[in-house]
């Protein structure tokens, strides 16, 4: 899959194995999102979903930066499931 960029600004790229990393160094969520914080950490979503077949990993970057990422994954024969998860400082 190519990048592509809906407004100029966001780009959707495949996920990289060094994606993984710089993730699980950002900053915790606000107390208001705590107990999303899992999934950004070792054994967390990536962990969970990286390599499996019928999955996507994908990476939202803006200006050069990982913002977000996305885990797509077929959870029937005609059903998927969609999970995102942003950057704590870009949350709210």
């Amino acid at each position: 899959m190519n990048s592509f960029s809906s407004n100029g600004k966001i780009q959707l790229r495949p996920f990289r194995t060094q994606d993984q990393i710089i993730i699980e160094n950002w900053p915790a969520y606000p107390p208001e999102f705590a107990e999303l914080d899992y999934a950004l950490r070792k054994d967390g979503w990536i962990a969970q979903f990286h390599g499996q077949p019928d999955t996507w990993l994908y990476a939202a970057v803006q200006s050069g930066e990982l913002i977000a990422f996305a885990i797509i994954f077929l959870t029937g024969q005609t059903e998927a499931e969609f999970r995102i998860a942003l950057r704590p400082d870009k949350v709210g």
